[in-house]
């Protein structure tokens, strides 16, 4: 099992948001794999079924903040745990794409190492390719 640097997971309930920022990264032309999942129980669902058929997993994945089951904090430590618990060493890139404006949040951003990055709602291409290179993804 490895990452698919073509896949990317975005994990937002909100419709609209999730359109537009699923636009501006294929709009990127560098992933040819845009999976939308509109909760965490979702993502999580989705993740577990790649895990259990050996499916490539996506590369990156966009996680936005407040949702209804999972904030996107407990939604990462619960990936983490999935990965830890399927032995799997690879790490996809987590990056936060929130509009949130509260210094909770920042700190906690802060707190939880394997989160790489924090990216304001909307997405901009400008922005989603400068943080790829910033990153070395790109």
């Amino acid at each position: 099992m490895k990452l698919n640097p073509n896949k990317i997971l975005l994990i937002d309930d909100d419709a609209i948001s999730s359109s537009i920022n699923k636009f501006t990264v294929s709009s990127t032309g560098l992933f040819n794999d845009v999976i939308i999942k509109s909760t965490g129980k979702d993502a999580l669902d989705f993740l577990k079924e790649e895990i259990s058929k050996r499916e490539d997993l996506p590369s990156i994945l966009l996680v936005d903040i407040y949702m209804p089951d999972y904030d996107g904090f407990e939604l990462i430590d619960l990936i983490d745990e999935l990965f830890e618990d399927n032995n799997i060493e690879l790490q996809p890139h987590l990056i936060i794409l929130s509009d949130s404006k509260f210094i909770k949040d920042i700190e906690q951003f802060d707190k939880t190492p394997t989160i790489e990055h924090f990216l304001k709602k909307p997405l901009t291409k400008e922005v989603f390719e400068n943080t790829l290179k910033e990153l070395k993804i790109i």
